[in-house]
């Protein structure tokens, strides 16, 4: 399996690595020796040691002790400037989501990354509207890259194994957003709003994640094209896109708090 992880990241020489989790160095030593550059984040202090002596005297790797929420991500790549960009990793399964969202919306030039995760996850990010994973996650994912899942890992691959199974997932980063939104943050409010209750028709989902009133609500989907009716689920992402159009102008000018949250006023979309 560590094998195949890296042969999936088509690694060459000129390549800069990002490893998250890199744990004792098992998967850092394989990329030491494909990669010309390879920086190793690990929180875990007490592991220090044992990557250290696995892989911290090889002149191509960087070992960085610390959080990688807390990391400004463009910076942890080695390398000159052109060098490729790609991140290989074990992720820790608590954080695969947040790691992954944090690095394609602030590491700018990542060709690739390949990744493994629980297996729940890699289907998530990968779902095709109208399927059971399909939610936020799958659309602010796709939004940013196009998901592929490689293969499923069993757990015994791992020491000590898992009480899920994984899965190896890869990411081709897009060199431009899919679709036209106004604003970035008003296209995953608008998402997060119709995904904030699954079971709900869209209509009442906006209205009540947006504060818009009911009917409010479906005059938009209307404008939009979208049957009011239709659950999130079903919605791919040109839909939200001109759900996201269609409320411009409540979205904009203080319509949106600062911090990304709908007001909870009740109001009508003009």
């Amino acid at each position: 399996m560590l094998h195949r992880s890296l042969d999936a990241a088509s690694i060459t020489p000129s390549d800069s690595i990002l490893e998250v989790g890199a744990g004792i160095g098992t998967l850092t030593l394989g990329l030491a020796d494909r990669a010309g550059w390879v920086t190793a984040v690990e929180l875990d202090r007490a592991l220090l040691p044992a990557l250290q002596a696995t892989a911290g005297r090889r002149p191509n790797v960087r070992i960085v002790q610390g959080d990688i929420l807390e990391q400004p991500p463009a910076a942890l790549f080695g390398g000159p400037l052109w060098a490729p960009r790609k991140i290989v990793a074990n992720l820790p399964y608590n954080i695969a989501s947040a790691v992954l969202t944090r690095m394609l919306e602030q590491a700018p030039g990542i060709a690739r990354l390949v990744v493994t995760v629980q297996r729940e996850v890699a289907e998530r990010i990968a779902a095709r509207p109208g399927t059971r994973a399909y939610g936020m996650l799958s659309v602010v994912m796709q939004f940013y890259a196009v998901p592929r899942i490689l293969e499923r890992i069993p757990a015994g691959a791992f020491l000590p194994p898992p009480e899920v199974e994984s899965a190896l997932l890869e990411l081709i980063p897009l060199a431009a957003p899919p679709v036209v939104v106004p604003d970035t943050r008003a296209l995953f409010q608008v998402v997060a709003a119709g995904f904030g209750q699954r079971r709900k028709m869209l209509g009442n989902a906006l209205a009540a994640g947006l504060g818009l009133t009911k009917e409010a609500a479906e005059r938009t989907c209307v404008r939009a094209g979208v049957d009011p009716r239709a659950r999130a689920e079903t919605l791919d992402l040109a839909a939200f896109a001109r759900l996201t159009q269609a409320l411009e102008s409540e979205l904009r000018d203080g319509e949106v708090a600062r911090d990304g949250q709908a007001r909870p006023a009740q109001r009508s979309v003009r």
